[in-house]
């Protein structure tokens, strides 16, 4: 009778020490969850909503009323030069 008693102790003492050994080395969830999540984006930045000038960017036309004409432009003839016969 008192082997069959301490047998029963024994198998006891290594089914809770197997259960604690498969607790504490099973792997865990968090750890094979992968890398962490990324960091949000920030969000887009907002266009201004005033104008801005393009000064220099823009130019007006050459015309002979323009102040910065040099010279004025060719006239067109108004009649075809005469036939040589």
């Amino acid at each position: 009778m008192v082997p069959n008693l301490i047998f029963s102790k024994l198998l006891l003492v290594a089914l809770l020490w197997l259960c604690f050994l498969l607790h504490v080395l099973w792997p865990n969830e968090r750890a094979a969850a992968g890398p962490p999540p990324p960091k949000p984006t920030p969000p887009p930045r907002k266009r201004a909503t005033d104008p801005t000038p393009f000064a220099g960017l823009l130019h007006k036309p050459l015309c002979d009323a323009c102040p910065q004409a040099l010279e004025p432009r060719p006239q067109a003839p108004g009649a075809s030069p005469p036939l040589l016969t």
